[in-house]
């Protein structure tokens, strides 16, 4: 494991404080909040967890977070990273990976040993998706018997509408 050392804005840090089914961090556009919970999504890597980044809309892996946790990785020096073309292992055994929702929200039903899912654009979730992946990833919760903890969904976003599903 990297000895990772994290100085997390406290827009992001109430997010360690204790666990939750569904975490969100709203914020304007250049409010550190992605870069804060990639940060902190390459913490859990490093401790061996299984991580899942999503968008709604994500027709390539240049849509995703995948490019912003390899500048992370870089910037923050870690040892320990294999970054590949769509997925990062850890030397601890995380692996962090990469799904779009609106294409195929039904490949979401099985994530077994996702411990986190992190949710990137939350405003442009729609309500279909949120349908799906809510008992998908309390259903992978079985999985991870030894851990009492069940698995959390974070949510980052900028304000839109209240007519948003999220």
């Amino acid at each position: 494991m990297a000895d990772i050392d994290l100085r997390v804005t406290d827009k992001v840090a109430w997010l360690l404080s204790k666990p939750k089914r569904i975490k969100i961090v709203v914020g304007g556009r250049g409010s550190a909040k992605s870069i804060g919970v990639g940060d902190l999504m390459l913490m859990f890597a490093d401790h061996g967890e299984r991580v899942c980044c999503t968008r709604e809309f994500q027709n390539s892996i240049d849509d995703s977070v995948h490019e912003t946790l390899k500048q992370e990785i870089d910037r923050l020096e870690l040892d320990g990273f294999e970054v590949q073309n769509n997925n990062i292992y850890t030397a601890a055994g995380g692996e962090i990976f990469y799904k779009g929702l609106a294409r195929n929200i039904t490949s979401l039903k099985s994530l077994a040993g996702v411990k986190r899912l992190w949710i990137e654009e939350g405003e442009s979730v729609s309500e279909k998706s949120l349908k799906v992946l809510t008992p998908s990833i309390r259903s992978s919760a079985a999985d991870n018997q030894e851990d009492s903890e069940p698995p959390e969904i974070w949510v980052t976003m900028n304000r839109h509408s209240r007519e948003d599903a999220i």
